[in-house]
């Protein structure tokens, strides 16, 4: 949970800094060309960028993970389960539809607890930007007449 709350919000500082990279040079994009100051405004975009991919392939990589290590575990599992069935001097042709079943259910559950798993990481590493978002939202905007009067105060 650490690393998914430092992911989080790396990804907010790091959305926030794109967008006011993005924003900078655009508000005086004249001086821009003028005085040729791209090149500070590119370096900067292109760390804070860097930062932002690296921080989501990160978030990606730790829900995706599971999946190899599940897959592996349940390998393990059907092997013993088979050697200790047959330890039991049991015939293999009692033992194999229930091997059968479960390869079969395992083989459809596990996708559907992968993607449950994907989408509760994507949810938490996401959880400081819905929270930004919802400040932003939650915010009052008053409205005023030409008098300077505020006739109304709304929520967005």
């Amino acid at each position: 949970k650490k690393i998914q709350n430092k992911i989080s919000l790396t990804v907010v500082k790091e959305s926030n800094r794109v967008i006011k990279y993005m924003q900078e040079p655009l508000q005086s994009i004249r001086d821009v060309i003028m005085d040729s100051m791209h090149k500070p405004f590119i370096e900067r975009f292109g760390k804070s960028d860097r930062r932002l991919r690296m921080s989501q392939a990160n978030a990606q990589i730790i829900a995706q993970s599971p999946r190899f290590i599940l897959e592996g575990f349940t390998m393990v599992g059907f092997s013993l389960f088979v050697i200790l069935q047959n330890t039991d001097s049991v015939n293999i042709s009692n033992s194999l539809p229930i091997i059968a079943l479960l390869a079969l259910s395992a083989q459809r559950l596990l996708p559907v607890v992968q993607q449950i798993y994907a989408s509760v990481i994507s949810i938490r590493t996401n959880k400081n930007i819905f929270i930004d978002i919802s400040n932003i939202l939650s915010k009052e905007i008053n409205i005023e007449s030409k008098m300077g009067q505020i006739v109304e105060k709304k929520c967005l």
